[in-house]
């Protein structure tokens, strides 16, 4: 069995938390991410990929699901709402900076990452509306919130996914946090498609 899984509706029970070793931490595998892929993205899709707290994997999984989206020929961005947050202005939707994956860019850029830039959208769009902009530049775009509460902070860009999934380890987070987590989410308004749960090794 893999050591990723998905679970789609209902989180599965995890044991109470307990502190992982940095050998515990397994690596996202690619194709294990194939049924996520074609439950839930079509052409210019946004998800969101919530972990349960700051400290979670959610950028773990965005670069394996962002790696096999690319692999099938669709150009990726992620989009860092942590960085995002901290910025007091807002960089221009058209330039990202290149991943080590082909066909995968990161929004916003770090200050000293090697820039890509797209043609403008073919649709307008208001210079602040910066999520429209990307989906229509990109078949994928992914939301990293590296916890519930980036993704619920204003203006709840999590809101505007088409879907989201929430990223939960097993021995790390508990029954009843994920059933607050699930709950929380879907009282802001984000469609919670499920949860992706990650085994340790």
């Amino acid at each position: 069995m893999s050591r990723n899984a998905l679970i789609f509706g209902k989180a599965a029970p995890a044991a109470e938390p307990a502190q992982p070793t940095p050998s515990q931490q397994p690596v996202p595998r690619a194709p294990e991410y194939q049924g996520l892929i074609k439950r839930l993205f079509r052409n210019h899709t946004v998800v969101a990929v919530i972990g349960v707290d700051a400290h979670s994997r959610s950028s773990e999984v965005c670069r394996g699901i962002a790696a096999e989206l690319a692999f099938s020929g669709n150009r990726v961005v992620i989009v860092q709402l942590d960085r995002l947050s901290q910025m007091s202005d807002l960089p221009s939707a058209a330039a990202l900076q290149r991943t080590s994956t082909p066909n995968v860019c990161i929004w916003p850029p770090d200050a000293g990452g090697v820039l890509e830039f797209f043609p403008a959208t073919p649709a307008p769009v208001k210079e602040s509306d910066w999520l429209e902009s990307l989906r229509l530049s990109f078949p994928c775009v992914l939301l990293d919130c590296a916890g519930i509460e980036t993704a619920l902070t204003p203006p709840e860009v999590a809101t505007r996914a088409d879907s989201a999934v929430l990223v939960v380890e097993s021995g790390q987070t508990t029954k009843s946090q994920i059933r607050r987590d699930q709950r929380a989410l879907q009282l802001r308004g984000i469609r919670l498609a499920g949860s992706i749960l990650l085994q340790r090794r």
